[in-house]
């Protein structure tokens, strides 16, 4: 969806992210209750920014955080065609910082997502829909 967005509607496509700046302390806060550190975004969220998934469908609101990663590409994607500086270097009044930080904080999450697998000498992100899926692929 975004990606249509940025290219006829940047100005819309600032305002999407600047929901996530806006949005920031409760992808803080969700993070921290899943033992995170830095900003992981929810599947659903609202006004509040906070997960709004139903209890009923836990595997898609604990298992699937790929979102944090779409908004880090749709950061990218966004600087790449406005090449606008300012929403990365500046911290508007009604945000907790700006754009770069953003990317912070969403780098601080996938770090501590991340545990060395000692077998293949590589960094493994568990817990997800796609780790979930390959273990029982594997267990048949």
């Amino acid at each position: 969806m975004f990606p249509p967005i940025l290219y006829f509607y940047p100005d819309a496509a600032r305002e999407i992210l600047n929901y996530r700046l806006y949005a920031l302390q409760a992808a803080r806060d969700r993070a921290k209750e899943t033992g995170y550190l830095g900003a992981r975004f929810p599947w659903e969220s609202c006004f509040t920014g906070r997960e709004v998934t139903p209890d009923w469908c836990p595997e898609t609101r604990d298992l699937q955080i790929h979102v944090t990663g779409d908004i880090s590409l749709a950061v990218r994607q966004y600087i790449s065609a406005t090449r606008d500086k300012q929403w990365l270097e500046v911290t508007q009044p009604k945000y907790l910082t700006n754009g770069c930080g953003l990317v912070r904080e969403i780098a601080l999450f996938w770090v501590s997502r991340a545990v060395f697998n000692a077998s293949t000498g590589f960094y493994d992100i568990n817990g997800t829909v796609d780790s979930i899926t390959s273990a029982m692929i594997a267990s048949l």
